[in-house]
This record gives structure tokens, C-alpha cells and sequence, in this order.
């Protein structure tokens, strides 16, 4: 298993590339966002801890979701 910091990292990048294929495909769009919140989830889980940065930028993905609907 990574260590947390990694994942997230890993979860923002997922989001960054999540939110440039919007624009061009919402299906692929919708993948990367949908991983880039699951890997956050799995992060609050690990650490057993909140991050207001984390649910941020949890608030954020799902934004961007909905907007892929």
C-alpha cells in the first residue's frame, strides 16, 4: 500500500485529468473524478482522520460530477 501522502497526490492528479477531459470526453471525465474521490475516501479511512483540505477538495469533485450528468 502507498503511504497517504502518495495517494494523494495520486488523487489529484486523477482530478486535474478529470477535469481537462471534460471538455472532451465526459465518460473518461467521469472515471478519473470518480477514482480521485474514491482514493480520498480510501485516505480518510487509512489515516482515520479528517482533512478540511480533503473535504474540500472532495466537494469539489462531486461538483464537477454533477456536472458531467
Amino acid at each position: 500500500m502507498m503511504p497517504p501522502e502518495h495517494l494523494e497526490i495520486l488523487s489529484k492528479y486523477l482530478k486535474e485529468v478529470g477535469e481537462t477531459k471534460i471538455t472532451t470526453n465526459i465518460n473518461d471525465a467521469k472515471v478519473y473524478l470518480n477514482k480521485s474521490l474514491e482514493l480520498l475516501v480510501l485516505i480518510d479511512d487509512i489515516t482515520k482522520t479528517m482533512s478540511f483540505e480533503r473535504m474540500n477538495q472532495k466537494l469539489q469533485i462531486e461538483n464537477m460530477l454533477q456536472q458531467c450528468i
